[in-house]
């Protein structure tokens, strides 16, 4: 959108006033970009540290003699 607003000293004084805001709103949306991928980035290694977890319990459960029924780990039978 447009907005005249004159010429002269006003129209230089709504310019410039209009120069600084468009700046620092992009310098705002450059930080909220950059925190954006911080964030992306931590849960992206997050989530693979959840799934390397989960193998390694998976591991150890299963070499103790437990296996999944259901969703739930159980002790074999005859295990102990």
């Amino acid at each position: 959108m447009r907005e005249y607003v004159g010429t002269g000293e006003v129209g230089e004084l709504a310019a410039s006033l209009d120069a600084e805001e468009r700046a620092e709103r992009q310098a705002r949306m450059k930080a909220l970009k950059a925190e954006q991928a911080e964030a992306h980035s931590v849960s992206e290694a997050l989530r693979e540290l959840d799934k390397l977890t989960r193998q390694a319990v998976e591991e150890v459960l299963c070499t103790e003699g437990f296996h999944r029924h259901k969703g739930q780990w159980r002790r074999r039978r005859g295990t102990r």
